[in-house]
């Protein structure tokens, strides 16, 4: 149990830190992509310098909550998401085209 507790406590640093140093982050609902559409997304977010990771909810509340961020609460969080982070003004923009996005808007997975 105290290792359980040890490694999520390692998680949420892990994303409080990503929080911080990024200039953008994004909550992408990722339910219903098909494996080859979430593989795009991650090539092409990874191609323009974003990091795209699945974090459990719970964990990214609780790092939101130690950095001051009050958008990512109880009714952003509350499906399967993952958190894309920017390091750069244009980063998670260049990452997926404007065209990219409004094609799978339909699914629901961008909010």
């Amino acid at each position: 149990m105290r290792k359980a507790i040890e490694l999520k406590s390692q998680v949420v640093s892990e994303i409080v830190e990503k929080l911080e140093k990024s200039s953008s982050a994004i909550v992408v609902d990722y339910k219903g992509l098909t494996v080859e559409e979430v593989t795009e997304l991650r090539k092409k977010m990874r191609e323009a310098g974003v990091e795209y990771k699945v974090y459990k909810n719970t964990l990214v509340r609780k790092a939101a909550k130690e950095v001051g961020i009050e958008q990512f609460n109880d009714e952003l969080l509350v499906v399967t998401n993952a958190i894309a982070f920017g390091s750069s003004k244009n980063a998670i923009k260049n990452g997926c085209s404007r065209r990219w996005i409004l094609q799978r808007i339909s699914n629901s997975w961008v909010r």
